[in-house]
């Protein structure tokens, strides 16, 4: 009996671990990304950090805002998640503002679509692109 019992809390604890990891795609986009270009405006200093943060990934970025995202269920190396814009960062359309996030891996680059609520129920989207620095 008491082993009939260990069995079944292993077979738990089995599926709660593979429910618990990320697919090995999502992992893709763990590092460090510097933006090569974006709709909104040329910024040479600006990167991003994707870590591992339990079930779910932190991104910090350098210019100001920081989101948390969970991995694509569908095997993709992609994470959708929320943000939010620090208060004194950003433009005046960013600051403070909470949004939706999508990144994806496009190849050997990082594909991100920030999506921001704005004025009269519009929706505005930052688009930028990034690359992992060369080692």
């Amino acid at each position: 009996m008491r082993s009939a019992i260990i069995i079944v809390l292993l077979a738990i604890a089995a599926l709660f671990y593979k429910w618990t990891e990320p697919d090995p795609a999502a992992l893709a986009l763990v590092g460090e990304w510097y933006q090569i270009e974006s709709n909104a405006g040329k910024c040479a200093d600006c990167s991003l950090v994707v870590a591992r943060d339990g079930g779910s990934f932190a991104v910090n970025a350098s210019n100001g805002w920081s989101a948390v995202v969970r991995p694509s269920q569908d095997g993709q190396p992609a994470m959708t998640g929320k943000g939010r814009w620090l208060p004194n960062s950003g433009g005046p359309a960013y600051r403070a503002k909470e949004f939706d996030l999508h990144l994806a891996m496009k190849g050997e680059v990082l594909s991100m679509l920030m999506l921001i609520p704005g004025a009269d129920n519009k929706t505005f989207g930052v688009e930028a692109t990034f690359k992992k620095p060369v080692s």
